[in-house]
């Protein structure tokens, strides 16, 4: 009895001395020395740019009465706006905004029109007029 209380006493210890020690890491990398920021080398054809300069041609929309509201360009999810402004539907726009360069399209609202406008070219040309599916 007393040899067993002696093996568990010392299965206990070995396991907590044991969980105690730091095992090497081979995968681990060794530290480095510091380097200064001037000596960082890049590759000179690295892009460096955030951002991109869209150009926006907006068609008006002739009307017999002025239609005015507000003219949006946002992220599809509307989480960013690029420009807004209220205009009259009939009045033409030309604009350069200024997006995002893994954006991939714009969402334009005015009042109730919503539609989404591919950027890749950097070059859209919207309008007012909505494609309605046809019916059967």
């Amino acid at each position: 009895m007393r040899n067993r209380k002696i093996i568990g006493a010392l299965v206990i210890l070995v396991m907590a001395f044991s969980s105690c020690l730091k095992l090497p890491n081979p995968t681990e990398e060794k530290p480095t020395t510091p380097v200064k920021f001037g000596e960082i080398k890049t590759d000179p054809n690295f892009n460096w740019t955030t951002t991109r300069i869209v150009d926006i041609e907006v068609l008006g929309l002739s009307t017999r009465t002025p239609i005015y509201n507000t003219f949006k360009l946002s992220t599809k999810d509307k989480a960013s706006v690029f420009y807004q402004g209220k205009h009259a539907m009939s009045e033409n726009i030309a604009l350069k905004i200024t997006i995002p360069a893994v954006l991939d399209s714009v969402l334009m609202e005015f009042g109730s029109i919503q539609k989404t406008y591919s950027v890749a070219n950097s070059k859209v040309t919207i309008d007012y007029i909505i494609n309605y599916p046809e019916e059967e």
